[in-house]
């Protein structure tokens, strides 16, 4: 993998990127340590490690909203208050779509357990509790 600098190396990405092509061989002579050199370094590897970079970054947001997903989720059915707000809310859309949108139990229940759903109501919990315990404060 190529060590340029990150400044240098995201320099030439932002360059290569938008088509300002006239300096790329001389940014890579500049930015390129003897040992990439050696090895024939060119503009495919900084663009693959750079695009390599980007996808990691990617994932560890992705991992990290997972990890703080579950935590919250752990955190709603560890806590008698919270579950039964799950619940409730479950209950009230299901009776909403039932009623107004006339769909069959089976039709409401399989759309209020939809995981984008219940995600939206257990990240909306954990703000009620939070706010819960200001008002107390």
């Amino acid at each position: 993998m190529p060590t340029a600098s990150i400044c240098g190396r995201k320099s030439l990405y932002r360059r290569v990127s938008t088509g300002n092509r006239s300096k790329i061989s001389n940014l890579i002579e500049q930015l390129a340590t003897d040992a990439e050199k050696g090895k024939g370094f060119d503009l495919a590897d900084y663009l693959i490690s750079e695009q390599a970079r980007i996808n990691q970054m990617r994932i560890n947001r992705h991992n990290e909203f997972v990890d703080s997903y579950n935590a919250k989720l752990e955190q709603v059915l560890a806590d008698e208050n919270l579950t039964n707000q799950f619940n409730a809310m479950l209950g009230e859309q299901k009776a909403v779509r039932i009623i107004n949108g006339g769909l069959s139990e089976t039709e409401a229940e399989n759309l209020i357990t939809d995981f984008e759903n219940v995600r939206n109501i257990v990240l909306s919990l954990r703000n009620v509790k939070n706010k819960e315990k200001r008002e107390r404060i």
